[in-house]
């Protein structure tokens, strides 16, 4: 539950930090990266913060206990014992420092590829449009090839620090069993006990110091987690901790109370840090309130500068900015941007609906506030036609609505703050005709009106801001021309302004015939829609609805269909099974065969260090010293043995699991580019759940393939191996042992199917907030812009709620089935013994093979459970090889790559360019009851 909220908590925090940060901060931190940043890290510090922590704690209370204990009982034979630690603690010193730098080469190899990920996935209509997925996809792999050598290279040392750890651990109990003969056979007193040391003493304080030990080996892979999420909670604290240049909220700045609009730059000059001259060089320039003051120059002549420095993403390296009197850097920045609107070229509008998007406006607005907006905004039709009106949900960047549509919400968001300044940074540059002009008469309708609004105009298109107030003309950083339209063409005749409208007087003569076909066109469009309104045959219950309410239905039936499809692919992708699939990844498959049966080998070590370990103990009994030293060289080998198996275990599946990481990405992604473009507007489908998937989706694989499998091996080897020789040696308790192994089977089954079906729901519900952070962080200049970012902090705690009471849930579910399992595995070892001596006692057994049993059964179950402590999740593997195969399978409706002999082959003899749309309907895919096309 404490990793639960841990992970809450960071992932609001970061967020919350994220977009109160200063614009200059995000030129030095790809903004591109940032959200699959936020979901990696906080998953991090989440896991160090939960189990692996406790397990970690759990070690070193072990580890207490069982050193009090042994020196209780001798302290002289635990001392010696304890002289051996300082080499166990080097070894685990060392793979933690190995995990560490090869986390962080590991991050720093992904981030570039998750980077271009990301910046194809928000661009992919452009990358189709342009027929550039091939590409993506080579770039994408560039990077992956990389991330997999590095990934080699650190595989080589890690299974260096493993081996030398699973060695190690045995070579010290090898030794302190030597010395422990030797206090037996020497006559060493036990000051304790008041006599000589006996074998009941050895054992009694070498069990102590060993679960102290092995409390060590429990927690080296915890540690793992552990310093993964040290180093993500590093990097996180950072970003949260670190105050902003620009500070949003400054406790010292003075409140605004009112905004009268009167914006004064005072011989501004400002240079970005990326360039060497300035992009303002001595401004100076008046808005006057309520005027619309316009601002024109070409490209590169300061005038998206003016407006960054008025909403003060940046500060003015010289000169100041002047609002109603005031220094803006003296006033309060949430205050000053509250009252401020924005709209850019490219309307920003969240996957959410219209309602919630105008929310971002003016958090306290009603829904007639809203509707009045709308209405100043030229789009109260918009709404009146869809039929969920303002609970439309507008998809990833505003997919679901044109581009004259998005503006035109963008603007009533902007309205409905009640603004008291206007910026419209070249806010219909990307419209058609049809919708500038629609546009353009939202925004005229400011200087009819009675809002006494402040208002900056940027535009390319002249003829936009001919009615200006005021128009300043910009060239270099300089103002080189000012006054209204009429006023410059006749004072600078020749000038910047005059040889601009000029250019676009030609252009437009140029166009002309295009301008009135366009014109014409839209004649045309209005007369028919307007002869359409009162023609007869199209009222209700006319043949056109009954063709549209038949549309309808197939489209219905189809998107039935398609669904069902899904489902079914789901199904056999279950059915099939993964593993063969996902084995087709790890290649070369010689080493398949090396990590299998080294996993194989490793599990047996386990067992028979126990038969050393029994037969040391007897033969302290008979006071053979020769006889120790050869069983405890042969535990010496067993070591080596151990150490050798580990290395080629975890190397060889450690190159297979990179092998199969860059496969599979390198096919996840190429099956997402080559989907069609209503594919990515699903909710399910966004940019920041597919990054999630090609990051944290594919590095979970590794415990449903080879490496889990090395896992799963070498624990059943070594138990079935030590059920084996437990037979061997004494049958009667073996076959004691089995009938209480279900239990054990049982408990491990429920582990599994508890983190398998909570992981999918959290999961489920964490997209969702990845989703936000995604959308909020990529549009972050609109977010400051807002000065409410802590609306959707609000909103991604609200999202959080879920995953955190189904985290609850889980956590009290695992806590029980795993005190269980601790119950059931004292309950069992107390039984064993008990039942040993009464086959020793009554039905003769011989003592020293009933304890070969016993002890082979124990360490056989010891040795598997630390190899589920370095294993994988495989609850978790086997949702997301579900996730990550469905979409590798699920068809594309369009898909650009196919090649059919069915299809024509577009080249310069068959492919004209004429285009006809005959008879076509169409919708979309979130928008099922709205055709937009008819």
């Amino acid at each position: 539950m404490v990793s639960e909220y841990t992970g809450m908590i960071y992932r609001v925090k970061y967020l919350e930090s994220v977009l109160k940060q200063d614009i200059s901060w995000f030129e030095n931190n790809d903004p591109q990266s940032l959200a699959s940043k936020i979901s990696k890290e906080a998953s991090a510090i989440q896991v160090a913060t939960g189990e692996k922590a406790a397990n970690i704690f759990f070690a070193f209370t072990m580890l207490i206990a069982g050193a009090v204990i042994s020196f209780t009982l001798g302290w002289k034979f635990a001392l010696v014992t304890l002289a051996l630690f300082p080499l166990l603690f080097l070894v685990m010193s060392f793979m933690m420092v190995v995990l560490q730098m090869g986390f962080k080469k590991q991050e720093k190899a992904f981030k570039k590829s998750s980077t271009l990920a990301e910046q194809a996935l928000n661009s992919i209509k452009i990358v189709q449009a342009y027929g550039q997925e091939s590409k993506e996809d080579e770039r994408f792999c560039e990077p992956l090839e990389e991330a997999r050598k590095s990934g080699i290279k650190y595989h080589f040392i890690t299974s260096l620090a493993y081996g030398m750890n699973n060695g190690i651990f045995m070579l010290i109990f090898a030794f302190a069993l030597f010395f422990g003969a030797l206090f037996v056979t020497e006559g060493v007193t036990n000051d304790i006990r008041d006599r000589d040391y006996t074998p009941g003493d050895i054992i009694a304080v070498f069990f102590g110091m060993m679960f102290a030990a092995f409390s060590l080996s429990l927690a080296g892979p915890n540690f793992k987690s552990v310093t993964k999420g040290r180093q993500a909670a590093h990097a996180a604290l950072q970003t949260i901790e670190r105050t902003p240049q620009i500070i949003i909220d400054d406790k010292s700045a003075k409140h605004l109370n009112d905004l009268r609009g009167e914006i004064r730059f005072e011989n501004v000059k400002f240079k970005y840090k990326t360039r060497k001259i300035n992009a303002l060089d001595g401004v100076t320039i008046n808005f006057e309130q309520g005027k619309v003051t316009a601002l024109v120059g070409p490209s590169g002549s300061g005038k998206s500068t003016i407006v960054q420095l008025m909403e003060r993403f940046y500060d003015p390296g010289e000169g100041s900015v002047i609002i109603d009197g005031d220094d803006l850097r003296s006033i309060n920045l949430r205050d000053f941007r509250s009252k401020v609107g924005y709209v850019g070229q490219e309307p920003v509008l969240f996957n959410q609906t219209i309602r919630e998007n105008l929310y971002y406006g003016n958090p306290e607005a009603s829904e007639q506030d809203m509707l009045e907006a709308l209405r100043k905004a030229n789009a109260s039709k918009i709404i009146q036609r869809l039929p969920d009106g303002l609970d439309t949900i507008v998809g990833a960047q505003g997919g679901q609505l044109s581009g004259g549509e998005k503006q035109r919400i963008a603007l009533a968001r902007a309205f409905i703050k009640d603004p008291k300044i206007l910026i419209l940074d070249e806010a219909t540059s990307a419209l058609d005709r049809k919708n500038e002009q629609e546009v353009q008469e939202a925004i005229d309708n400011l200087k009819n009106g009675d809002m006494n609004i402040t208002t900056i105009v940027i535009a390319h298109r002249l003829s936009t801001i001919k009615n200006s107030d005021k128009i300043i003309v910009l060239k270099e950083g300089k103002v080189v021309e000012e006054g209204n339209h009429k006023e410059l063409l006749e004072k600078y005749r020749g000038g910047v302004y005059s040889t601009l409208v000029a250019k676009q007087e030609e252009l437009d003569d140029d166009q002309g015939e295009a301008k009135e076909e366009d014109a014409d066109s839209s004649m045309r469009t209005d007369q028919i829609d307007g002869s359409l309104a009162k023609n007869p045959l199209l009222r209700k219950g006319t043949s056109f609805n009954d063709e549209m309410l038949g549309k309808k239905e197939q489209a219905d039936k189809l998107d039935e269909d398609v669904k069902k499809e899904k489902e079914e692919l789901i199904k056999q992708i279950k059915k099939k099974g993964y593993f063969k699939r996902l084995i087709q990844y790890n290649k070369p498959y010689w080493l398949i065969i090396v990590g299998l049966i080294s996993s194989g080998v490793q599990g047996m070590t386990m067992p028979v260090f126990a038969v050393f370990y029994v037969k040391v103990l007897f033969s302290m009994f008979e006071n053979d010293l020769s006889t120790i030293a050869w069983y405890c060289f042969g535990m010496a080998c067993n070591c080596l043995v151990s150490f050798v198996a580990t290395y080629f275990q975890k190397l060889s599946f450690g190159i297979l699991s990179e092998n199969m990481t860059k496969g599979i990405r390198r096919d996840l992604y190429k099956a997402i580019m080559s989907k069609h473009a209503g594919w990515f507007d699903l909710p399910e489908n966004n940019i920041g759940v597919l990054t999630s998937t090609l990051t944290s989706d594919v590095y979970a694989l590794n415990g449903a393939s080879t490496e889990g499998l090395s896992t799963v091996i070498e624990t059943w080897i070594g138990l079935v191996g030590g059920l084996i020789m437990a037979l061997i040696f004494e049958w009667r308790t073996a076959l004691s042992a089995i009938c209480v192994i279900p239990f054990f089977i049982c408990s491990a089954v429920i582990q599994v199917q508890l983190q398998t079906g909570f992981t999918e729901s959290q999961e489920g519900a964490l997209k969702k907030a990845n989703l936000l952070i995604s959308d909020a962080i990529s549009n972050y200049k609109t977010v400051a812009s807002f000065g409410h970012e802590y609306l959707l902090t609000d909103i991604l705690r609200e999202n959080l709620k879920e995953p955190l009471r189904k985290g609850a849930i889980k956590s009290h579910l695992a806590g029980f089935v795993f005190g269980w399992s601790n119950f059931v595995q004292n309950v069992v070892m107390g039984l064993l013994f008990f039942l040993g001596a009464v086959y020793i006692r009554y039905d003769g057994a011989d003592q020293e093979n009933c304890f070969l049993a016993i002890f082979v059964l124990m360490f056989a179950a010891w040795g598997a459970g630390q190899a589920q402590q370095f294993g994988p999740s495989q609850g978790k593997a086997f949702k997301s090889a579900i996730r990550i195969f469905s979409i590798i399978d699920e068809p594309s409706e369009i898909d650009a790559s196919e090649d059919s002999s069915e299809l024509v082959m577009a080249d310069d003899k068959t492919f004209n360019g004429k285009i006809e749309f005959r008879n076509v309907w169409f919708r979309y895919p979130t928008r099922p009851d709205t055709w937009v096309l008819k």
